[in-house]
């Protein structure tokens, strides 16, 4: 059996931004960002689907 779909990943660092995160509580804490595209092929070169997802990682408690 031959497998025709694909997946292709790239993960791009992103800016620095401020924010209140949820894990820690903690108010204006800088945090990192990236974004992450992900694309399903057939036959493991011709891309048809995309995905893009951001991650916010707080500087403090390093959750995601």
């Amino acid at each position: 059996m031959h497998v025709l779909i694909g997946t292709r990943v790239k993960e791009v660092q992103g800016s620095d931004v401020t924010v209140h995160c949820l894990w820690c509580g903690r108010r204006e804490v800088k945090a990192q960002t990236r974004q992450r595209t992900e694309w399903l092929t057939l036959f493991h070169f011709i891309p048809f689907l995309r995905f893009r997802t951001v991650f916010v990682r707080c500087g403090v408690c390093s959750q995601t």
